[in-house]
Formats: structure tokens, sequence, C-alpha cells
């Protein structure tokens, strides 16, 4: 697929340089294979381990996933802003997690969560009580933390540092233009915010440029930025953010400049706009492991991603396809990570439509009881 979608398009050599216009020394390029010429629609070369069917029930419906985290034993499924469910890892419900409420132990927004390792818990984050809910993975209510004023606003991902150090990635929004922020788990403090949105505005509503802006790493994190093709990471021991990777990419990189703030437009209007003139509008999301970095995008009406092996230190970009004339189970997108395997989420229905045409064991055994108004399954996959 031509990414102009039968446009002309000039090829234009990516820019050495990070989001903000400053040159950058020692920084890492992502070269890609591919970028002077098509997008690949054929996918890497991977295969599926496994096929996890979430248990449906009256306590355990799923619409949307918005969040996924695991551990050994467990998983946990954030099912749009409404309710945080676990099963454990054959996809058997096991419980809920808090509940929608006014009372000290309920939230009245679920704006996100993340898992506590070391405290054994789960803490659920509302940003409208400004309050962190602490929860044992059985569901049983441990405290609530109250934060400092707005510590917690437009919070809409997590990730806890081993230094206890809780960082936020917060949507853009009226009163909020900041995209990170940190705070202190012992001080209970918010110590820094990082990366403004400005000039972007986006007048009278709240905006997430990202469902996965976060990817851990062995010292800190690595994180994305809206209309930004650099990668910076943040080192938990100097608790600093430093720019890490320039990923190349297959049109000029747009700017966050570049945004007229319409009145009359949306956000996400205005970056269609700037695909239309050739531009590539950036990343929407950052997977990583050990061997591979998946970085996703939408550029129009282009739904795709970018794979990054860190091992021959090269990548290309391909476009999601779902045609089942392969025989093979699609490679469909990514919503979480661990050790070198890659998760995906796909409906019942969706999955159905596939039973005569994929002759995967693995597929037909786990669709075999399968309904169309089940849970989604999780497709885990392992790239070769």
């Amino acid at each position: 697929m031509r990414w102009d979608i039968g446009k002309i398009w000039v090829i234009c050599c990516f820019v050495l340089a990070a989001c903000h216009g400053s040159k950058q020394q020692n920084i890492e390029v992502l070269r890609c294979s591919n970028c002077s010429g098509e997008a690949l629609e054929t996918p890497p070369s991977y295969k599926v381990t496994d096929i996890i069917k979430l248990e449906t029930n009256i306590e355990s419906f799923i619409t949307n996933i918005k969040q996924m985290e695991m551990n050994d034993s467990l998983i946990f499924i954030l099912n749009g802003s409404e309710n945080l469910y676990v099963f454990d890892r054959n996809g058997n419900f096991k419980n809920q997690i808090g509940k929608k409420g006014e009372a000290p132990n309920e939230y009245l927004v679920l704006n996100t969560f993340y898992i506590n390792a070391v405290e054994q818990m789960v803490v659920l984050i509302d940003s409208y009580k400004n309050v962190l809910l602490n929860y044992s993975f059985d569901g049983k209510y441990i405290s609530t933390i109250s934060m400092s004023p707005n510590a917690l606003l437009n919070c809409n991902n997590t990730l806890l540092m081993d230094d206890n150090t809780l960082m936020l990635f917060n949507m853009m929004g009226i009163k909020e233009s900041i995209a990170y922020s940190l705070i202190d788990m012992n001080k209970k403090e918010l110590i820094g915010k990082y990366f403004s949105y400005a000039p972007i505005m986006t007048n009278n509503y709240i905006y997430s440029f990202s469902r996965h802006p976060i990817a851990a790493t062995e010292n800190g994190a690595n994180i994305i930025l809206p209309l930004c093709d650099t990668i910076y990471n943040y080192s938990a021991s100097s608790h600093t953010f430093e720019p890490k990777y320039i990923v190349e990419t297959p049109r000029k990189m747009a700017s966050k400049y570049q945004i007229r703030n319409d009145k009359k437009q949306t956000y996400s209007a205005e970056l269609y706009d700037l695909w239309e003139e050739g531009y590539f509008t950036g990343f929407n999301g950052i997977y990583e492991t050990k061997e591979k970095i998946i970085l996703t995008f939408l550029n129009g009406i282009i739904m795709g991603y970018f794979i990054f092996d860190k091992l021959d230190r090269k990548g290309n970009y391909y476009i999601y396809e779902y045609d089942d004339a392969s025989g093979e189970i699609p490679f469909y997108p990514v919503i979480y990570t661990y050790d070198n395997k890659f998760i995906a989420s796909v409906g019942a229905e969706k999955l159905l439509e596939y039973k005569g045409s994929i002759k995967n064991r693995i597929f037909q055994d786990a669709i075999k009881d399968l309904k169309e108004d089940d849970n989604p399954c999780l497709l885990i996959y392992e790239l070769e």
C-alpha cells in the first residue's frame, strides 16, 4: 500500500532533530528499511502461541478494553472507565476490584490503574476525587490516599518505577497542558511536570493522543509525544528525561507548531489535514520487549505499526490487514507485552468469521465453544 493512497508523494528525508527543534547528539536513529517505498501489507513472521478466552458472565461482561496489565498469575482488564476485572492466566474470571460510587472506598471516575508488585496490591486512580484507592488482588479494600490539588488532573495512564516514583500520562485538556508528571509516592507529592502540549489546544474537550504512551525499561521508561519522531527515556536512577531514539519516518514529520487550533476543527481533524498535505503525524502507542520495539500509528486513514528489531538494528512499517485468505490468524493491534510476547484483543464475533478459513489447531480449539456475544479473546504472538 502506498503511503499517499494514490496521490503523488515526494519522498522526504527524516530530520535528525528532536521535536522541539534543537539538534541532538549521540541519539540512535531507528532506521527504516522501507521508508522510501511502500508500507508492507504482509506482517512480519510470527506465530500465535496461545489464545485466552476471557470468561463471560453477568459479573465480567467486557465492552471495551481500555487498559490491560498482567503479573505472573493474573490478568487485569479495565473495561472502559467503569469496571476493573481480574482473570487468571487461563481466562477464568476471579473478581472485580472496586466499584463506582461516592463512598470512601469507591470511585467516581476510574481513569487508570497500576499494579504495585512490592506491596501486592492494585491502585486505582480517580482524578475527580483526586485519590488513589488501594486494593488487594482479590478485591479487598485497603486504603485511600488523597493527593495534592490537581495532581491527578486528566491522568490517563501510569507506570510505577522501582524507586517508588509514579509517572502519570496526562491528556490534552482545557486546563492541563503538560503531557507527563511525576509523583514521589514516599512523600505523596507531585515533584515535576514535563513536556508541554503548547501550542496545541483542545478548547472545550479533553483528548488522549495515545492509549499506551509509556513502555517500561530496565531502569525507567521510554515515552512518546504527539507529532514527534523522538522517543524519550526517563531514568529512575538520575530522575531525568533524555532523548533516546529518533525514528526514521516515511514522510516528513509534522510539528505540533503546525496545528492551527481552529475552534471549528477538532485536533483529530487537524491531524488528518496534515496527513493530506503529505506529512507523517506521529505515533499513538509504544510497546517494547528485550528484542523488539513496536510503535503504532494512525495517519489519515492508514492504521499501522513500525517494528524495530534491537538485534539487527533495522525496522519496517506495516499496514494492518485482516484478510484471512492466507489461512493464518491475522496480526492484530498490540495492547500489551511481556517477555518477548505481544498480546492483542479480538472480539468473539470477528474470530468466528474466520472459522471456516483458519485451520490452526490453537485457533480451532479456542473458538470451539465461542459465541458471538462472548468477551474478547486475547491472542498471544511471538515475532520470529
